[in-house]
């Protein structure tokens, strides 16, 4: 499948959610989309229905989230997305495990990517956004991931509103702010393969799609590169005696 008909099927499912809550006057959700999916929504938006909607993934920080669509005459404290909390503890203090690790347990239980939502990962556990339905399957199957065990437990959706991810510190420079150079120094490529990433339509700014590798960044932008992980912004600093532009990011893990 190409990637205008990739889109043309995402874009149809979307207008079809829609549709069924325009016409059925009643609220319709999509599942967790990834951030391409969420750009052609915002790139078609013109061509759906009048009708209000909102966007959601657990909390402010999450990529992954879902569409709720919902008539005019609802208001949005109205509605709730179906979507659980689960904390996933390692109960070992010697194994580590990371994101592939929890998400690669969940997924072998059967799961499908679009069912989960984002897996933050702590110092010894992991909290995981996923749709309601599959909360008791959860905490009955996973006990294991990899050889270590693990315990879970339901949490109630205040409790995750703030958690962040943990981050490594990157400090360098960079020739200009440029959304290439940033991709450079923050997942260690060369210029021609983030270009290329780039064009290829893998790189967002603050969720929004970018294909230009001019495209300029700001201090506090996060940076999505999929299929390689997600930076943010955190200090610009001043420039180097050559011109260079010194630079801390936190690559999140």
């Amino acid at each position: 499948m190409d990637s205008r008909s990739g889109e043309s099927l995402v874009l149809r499912k979307l207008i079809d959610k829609a549709e069924q809550a325009y016409y059925n006057n009643f609220p319709t959700n999509t599942q967790f989309l990834d951030l391409n999916e969420q750009n052609i929504f915002m790139k078609h938006i013109k061509e759906f229905p009048s009708i209000k909607y909102n966007m959601f993934g657990g909390n402010d920080i999450c990529e992954r989230k879902m569409i709720m669509f919902f008539p005019r005459d609802f208001q949005a404290d109205q509605i709730s997305f179906p979507i659980c909390a689960l904390h996933i503890k390692n109960n070992s203090s010697s194994d580590k495990l990371n994101h592939r690790d929890y998400l690669g347990a969940l997924m072998s239980l059967g799961i499908e990517r679009f069912k989960l939502g984002d897996v933050v990962c702590n110092d010894q556990s992991a909290y995981v956004f996923c749709v309601d339905t599959l909360t008791d399957y959860i905490l009955e199957q996973l006990i294991m991931i990899k050889s270590t065990a693990v315990t879970v437990d339901r949490v109630e959706m205040s409790h995750v509103k703030h958690i962040e991810p943990r981050f490594d510190v990157i400090k360098g420079s960079v020739s200009s702010l440029r959304l290439d150079s940033i991709l450079k120094l923050g997942f260690s490529l060369s210029r021609g393969n983030s270009t290329l990433l780039i064009q290829s339509g893998k790189a967002f700014i603050n969720n929004k799609l970018y294909e230009k590798n001019s495209a300029k960044v700001e201090e506090g932008d996060v940076i999505s590169l999929r299929g390689f992980g997600k930076l943010k912004i955190h200090t610009i600093g001043d420039y180097t005696k050559k011109g260079r532009i010194y630079l801390e990011l936190f690559k999140y893990k």
